[in-house]
């Protein structure tokens, strides 16, 4: 663990420091720890993807024929 504080170059009790310059300094070296924004995907995208699951494919055809007889009976 001292090791990795060594190479991270904080200080295991205190942290790091708040220093602004000390900051800019390891976040140039280290990067910033933040992650790049997904786009967001449309309605018709998640709707598109819900067509293509086999499971929603067999209901959809078991409720029209349910739908056809239902009305062929009446």
């Amino acid at each position: 663990v001292k090791g990795l504080a060594n190479l991270l170059k904080t200080n295991l009790d205190k942290g790091i420091s708040a220093d602004e310059s000390e900051l800019l300094r390891r976040k140039n070296a280290f990067g910033s720890n933040t992650y790049p924004r997904k786009k967001g995907r449309s309605f018709w995208v998640f709707l598109w993807e819900a067509w293509q699951d086999l499971t929603l494919i067999i209901l959809m055809i078991a409720a029209a024929v349910s739908l056809a007889l239902g009305i062929r009976t009446e």
